[in-house]
């Protein structure tokens, strides 16, 4: 686990080879409290980014019951496809025309605190689509702000990582 303000190392723990993201978020949370002794207020002003591997409703609503708050991708593919269709016009990116999204419109159910919701849909090479859901307990007023402060803006979104934010879910 990373300290990005900081570029540090917080928690590093070595796991079995089979176990996956979802069954070691909560010890990995739990180790970086300990370390950073995160109380209620810390927690709070905490963002957490954890990807499509433990993005389930399960493991989001645990962290946000915490007090974290969330920028993560929906761990279901099934979800995201349902959820993509929900869009009402895809915008296309100024930076990569073969990427595009827009905000999911069906209504929100099943959080403990409000999130919003970002469909990702990315050309692949075969002409294809892959799609991916961004999740953030964030206001996009927030989201900017964090932005203009921790990150330069040239390297906010570079187009490896955004490739890989859609997945692996094809239409």
């Amino acid at each position: 686990m990373l300290a990005t303000q900081y570029e540090e190392v917080v928690v590093d723990r070595l796991f079995a080879g089979n176990v996956q993201l979802i069954k070691a978020l909560q010890p990995l949370v739990e180790a970086a409290e300990s370390t950073l002794q995160l109380d209620e207020a810390k927690r709070a002003r905490t963002i957490l980014r954890v990807d499509a591997g433990s993005g389930t409703l399960v493991d989001l609503n645990c962290l946000l019951c915490r007090g974290y708050e969330v920028m993560a991708k929906e761990y279901s593919g099934q979800r995201v496809l349902r959820l993509t269709k929900t869009v009402t016009e895809w915008v296309q990116a100024s930076d990569w025309s073969e990427r595009s999204f827009d905000w999911v419109t069906e209504p929100l159910t099943g959080y403990v605190r409000p999130v919003q919701r970002i469909a990702v849909r990315c050309r692949r090479q075969d002409g294809t689509f892959s799609y991916g859901i961004l999740i953030c307990s964030l206001s996009a007023e927030q989201v900017l702000a964090v932005r203009k402060r921790l990150i330069p803006p040239r390297s906010w979104l570079p187009s490896g990582s955004v490739a890989k934010s859609c997945g692996n879910v094809r239409e």
